[in-house]
């Protein structure tokens, strides 16, 4: 039966049916139970429909196209990771924690797959379990971790990955649009195609890569969406008109909605630039973004900013009543949290320190060490970064300069 002539909630039927045959299958953590495999990580490809995207644009472009493999997207967002904080706080949140986690107590839920006919599978749910695997296989060297316990399925279900989505760590508002697209795309019989090309492993189309397949959600017709709303609103546990709201942020262009993604903006925020968008231009929308990003700008804020055409003139105003400019007041009103892998990395060079102390501290043993785990390059910026944190300190409470 074709996805256009089904009931819209029958999707969701399928979605408990299989819920519950997974729940009758799944035996203790650390163990594949009945129904369940050990597959090998390279096996697995992720579904480039997943509305989660995890890694960085320009990473996941190369990684979608088939350009890099597995380990060469991970050393590209750690390189990006070396230069942008934001990054840095995301690697760290996104899989480095998750990874340490899995080795501490295992992987608790198994991943769902699909066999894609050619010997392999498309991930259906736990991609970020599936790069937490790999950080521990290809950056931690840990060979036990080349194997993940899977859940195989026999058919694959948007609304299930949707629902997985939800009660994961939450998605950002870009993430929610594209959700709420893919389930539309889905119940309209709209993204077979794609699919069947997935499976065909045919998976670099430029649509894949951006947000292009998205959009066409928002080129349905009424009646395409008749009785589908309804359904969506089910699975995202969102009124029909928020969700109307959430995917009109696709009106935005590619780059703003990246930057968006990874700054983990909100709908609110974003909303009156959405509201403006077919007015203004890609570029200009990239800047209003930014602007909101860097300076966490509430929607009032961008509002202002949409209607300013000059958005230098803007920034300056935005720094001044944030009290960032060091000219017009000598003392800052707040200094920048460190980031969490930062702080992870300094304990862990603390750690590392009094390990040799117990022996009588050798530096050249302990620089030695940190060469090895090329960690050098890190350690420097994240000291540099903290002697800049400590300097403010210093200012703030007027202790003299030594």
């Amino acid at each position: 039966m074709s996805a256009k002539r089904r009931s819209s909630l029958d999707a969701l039927f399928d979605v408990a049916d299989e819920a519950m045959e997974m729940a009758r299958t799944t035996g203790p953590a650390g163990a594949p139970a009945s129904g369940q495999q050990m597959l090998s990580i390279r096996s697995i490809r992720p579904d480039p429909l997943q509305a989660r995207r995890i890694l960085p644009p320009a990473v996941r472009a190369g990684f979608v196209a088939g350009q890099l493999d597995a380990p060469g997207a991970l050393a590209g967002w750690r390189a990006l990771a070396d230069d942008d904080p934001r990054e840095r706080e995301l690697l760290q949140s996104q899989i480095v924690a998750l990874a340490l986690s899995i080795r501490q107590q295992e992987l608790v839920n198994p991943i769902t797959v699909l066999a894609d006919g050619l010997g392999g599978y498309i991930l259906e749910t736990g991609e970020r379990r599936w790069w937490a695997h790999w950080w521990l296989f290809s950056v931690e060297n840990e060979p036990a971790y080349e194997q993940i316990r899977a859940q195989v399925i026999m058919h694959a279900s948007p609304e299930r990955q949707a629902a997985e989505n939800l009660q994961d760590s939450p998605l950002t508002a870009v993430q929610e649009a594209c959700q709420v697209a893919r389930l539309l795309l889905h119940l309209t019989g709209q993204d077979t195609d794609h699919v069947v090309a997935i499976l065909a492993g045919e998976g670099d189309a430029p649509d894949l890569v951006g947000y292009d397949l998205y959009r066409r959600a928002l080129e349905m017709e009424r009646g395409e969406v008749y009785g589908k709303w309804r359904a969506v609103s089910e699975v995202m546990a969102r009124g029909e008109r928020q969700l109307m709201r959430q995917l009109s942020i696709l009106r935005l262009g590619d780059e703003p909605l990246n930057v968006a993604d990874r700054a983990q903006l909100t709908e609110g925020q974003l909303r009156p630039l959405v509201s403006a968008a077919a007015e203004t231009s890609a570029d200009r929308q990239w800047q209003i973004v930014d602007l909101t990003a860097r300076y966490n700008l509430p929607g009032g804020e961008v509002e202002r900013l949409v209607k300013n055409p000059d958005l230098a003139d803007a920034e300056a105003r935005i720094r001044r009543d944030q009290g960032l400019d060091q000219e017009e007041r000598s003392k800052p009103t707040a200094i920048r949290r460190p980031s969490a892998i930062m702080v992870d990395r300094i304990r862990s060079l603390r750690r590392l320190v009094a390990r040799h102390e117990k022996g009588g501290l050798q530096i050249s043993d302990l620089v030695a060490e940190i060469r090895a785990a090329d960690q050098a390059d890190a350690i420097r910026r994240d000291l540099e970064e903290l002697a800049e944190l400590l300097a403010l300190v210093r200012q703030q409470l007027d202790f003299p300069d030594d």
